[in-house]
């Protein structure tokens, strides 16, 4: 501001005097409180730092309650120092903002980067601090802090260049994803009451061994999984996510042999993990802790992680994946422990929390039991030794693989050894579970491995192995006509594979190399029918 200033007289003494040779008017410049909106950044400060107020139109730093705009300016804002905060700031098109690498911003408000350019330092901190609902969109960050129990809503990816800590509110990602760049295993941390309710994308480190957690979840669900790798190679980054379960349990059936004899039928909740990488590790293992919060339940010793390729629906397809547990007791196996763990993994898949049943002893050495189509009937065959005890075997079959049926008993023969047969008649589906209730007078009921049996129809297509990594094999000589083509498709329905068979041929191998893991379509097409087959590229 300027004041103009006249003399209107001059005092003076007879010892000193000079004329008056300009009584004015004199114009001097003084400093006067700044007025304009708050959040306008000017640039007329002496330098450029976001903390000199002369920079803002009102003469005030904003505050968590103050909304910013910088839009184009003279001078762009730079902040290189803790202690600056903001309620909501928005990047207008043609604004600049540059945080250095000792710059703490907090964020009460949204992040609306979209239309402006914000170059940040890898050393930079923004922390999201807000009471309600924030909202981040187009986000790059060198170290971020999310310190809201409302939560943040990305409007696309943000990304995370050096640390995240989430502290406290889940990060909605929605379509869109946080990916955080930095590959050491303790870049990133969670109090456990901070996650992200979508997609998190982590870059994982070569020929180390590192612990990388996954805190991810749904709106309302912290399910928090960590990958422990061991010299892996060929795989740069991870996509985790968890959500519901869409398919029933009907048809699961696997098992662990070793450490724990055990038997799985069913998963502890509807709901399952996807690692999806960008590339299947070529060298190297991992393990998985599935944390156990979004469980409830639980046994000791009776709960484990199975998995199935990422793109499966069928409950068929989970186990084990070739990974090993604790023993009875040990890490991972007990409620207490917090979490499930696995060992001794290869790829990357979905994985859920499996069901387990302890496999008791057997008052009787099973030797095989096995289930073979005859026609249309089902043969029951199986081989005992030391049969001491037992009175009778009693068949039980199943057509969803949980719930059984008695179907009819053979009584025992005693004796060192014996072999014994049942034939079913008339299986009543394509597809048939049965299992052996052993029964030993006074003993606790026993029971046989289950045995899973595909009974053939008057048109038989013969698809394996439908779990297939190398080749995968059809023979058409039940179908009663010659195959003309061949072709395999993806979830998409897009055609990947094709082949024509010449007349007279009703067999081929379709090879895997080149396909991606997950769930294909095998259709099979004669001059009359088409048939498919739902098969796994694992």
């Amino acid at each position: 501001a300027t004041t103009q200033y006249q003399v209107l007289s001059v005092a003076t003494n007879a010892a000193s005097c000079t004329p008056l040779t300009n009584a004015g008017p004199f114009a001097v410049a003084t400093d006067a409180p700044l007025s304009g909106p708050a959040g306008q950044w000017t640039g007329h400060g002496a330098t450029a730092s976001w903390l000199d107020c002369q920079n803002w139109a009102s003469g005030t730093v904003p505050t968590p309650t103050t909304d910013v705009t910088v839009g184009p300016a003279p001078v762009a804002p730079v902040l290189d120092a803790a202690g600056a905060t903001v309620g909501t700031l928005r990047l207008a098109p043609g604004g600049q903002l540059t945080l250095g690498n000792a710059a703490e911003l907090a964020v009460s408000g949204d992040w609306l980067g979209t239309d402006g350019i914000a170059t940040v330092a890898a050393g930079s901190q923004v922390a999201f601090v807000g009471s309600g609902p924030q909202v981040v969109a187009n986000g790059s960050f060198g170290r971020v802090v999310v310190n809201n129990a409302a939560g943040l809503t990305l409007q696309g990816d943000a990304t995370s260049a050096t640390s995240l800590t989430l502290t406290a509110g889940a990060v909605a990602t929605g379509t869109a994803k946080w990916v955080h760049l930095n590959p050491t295993g303790t870049s990133l941390s969670t109090s456990g009451s901070g996650y992200v309710a979508g997609t998190l994308r982590r870059y994982v480190a070569a020929g180390t061994a590192e612990a990388y957690a996954f805190p991810v979840g749904t709106d309302t669900q912290y399910a928090r999984l960590d990958v422990l790798t061991s010299q892996l190679a060929g795989t740069s980054y991870l996509d985790a996510s968890f959500g519901p379960k869409t398919d029933s349990d009907t048809g699961l059936d696997c098992a662990d042999t070793s450490p724990s004899a055990l038997h799985y039928r069913g998963l502890y909740a509807p709901s399952r993990w996807l690692l999806v990488p960008d590339a299947q590790p070529t060298g190297g293992t991992y393990a998985v802790r599935a944390y156990l919060a979004p469980f409830s339940n639980l046994v000791d010793n009776q709960f484990a992680i199975l998995k199935r390729p990422d793109a499966s629906t069928s409950a068929a397809d989970w186990n084990t994946g070739g990974g090993t547990l604790s023993p009875a007791d040990g890490e991972g196996r007990r409620v207490a422990d917090g979490y499930a763990l696995r060992s001794g993994l290869s790829s990357f898949s979905q994985f859920g929390l499996g069901r387990a049943e302890a496999v008791a002893p057997l008052p009787v050495t099973l030797v095989s039991f096995r289930a073979a189509a005859q026609g249309g009937a089902a043969l029951l065959s199986w081989a005992v030794a030391q049969e001491q005890h037992i009175s009778r075997y009693e068949v039980e079959r199943s057509l969803d693989g949980r719930t059984f049926q008695p179907l009819g008993q053979v009584a025992a023969r005693g004796g060192a050894s014996a072999t014994y047969t049942y034939l079913d008649a008339r299986p009543g589906a394509p597809l048939v579970y049965y299992r052996l209730r052993l029964v030993e007078p006074g003993q606790p009921e026993a029971y046989s491995p289950v045995a899973l049996l595909r009974v053939a129809g008057p048109a038989a297509l013969a698809v394996w192995p439908t779990v297939f990594s190398a080749e995968l094999h059809l023979d058409a000589a039940g179908l009663g006509e010659d195959v003309q083509r061949v072709e395999l498709l993806d979830t998409q329905g897009r055609v990947v594979l094709t082949q024509a068979l010449p007349a007279g041929r009703r067999e081929a191998t379709l090879s895997g190399q080149g396909l991606a893991a997950g769930l294909y379509l095998l259709r099979v097409t004669t001059a009359t029918q088409r048939y498919q087959q739902r098969v796994v590229r694992e």
